[in-house]
């Protein structure tokens, strides 16, 4: 299953979600066994992208405060977490 990493601020209706269009790409190419968007974020943090050299980026602990899971998630062997940018992998 690929779940899309949520963005750093609550999704709005209607936003777009641009590891969730990655992952629709990856499954329609046969990359995983679908798209389960589970993930969702309940507060903002810090986007990462946009912190200069040296400047706090969010932690581990702000990222597991401000994210939730949706429970229908099934149990699925394999789970992969797809982001939209690779930075340091905190999230």
């Amino acid at each position: 299953m690929l779940i899309p990493a949520p963005r750093s601020a609550p999704l709005v209706e209607g936003g777009l979600w641009p590891a969730k269009i990655i992952c629709e790409g990856l499954a329609e190419r046969g990359m995983g066994g679908g798209v389960v968007p589970c993930l969702r974020r309940t507060e903002a943090v810090a986007k990462s992208a946009f912190a200069r050299p040296g400047e706090e980026r969010p932690s581990l602990e702000d990222h597991m405060r401000t994210m939730a899971m949706d429970t229908r998630l099934l149990k699925p062997d394999v789970i992969t977490v797809v982001d939209d940018v690779v930075t340091i992998g905190r999230t």
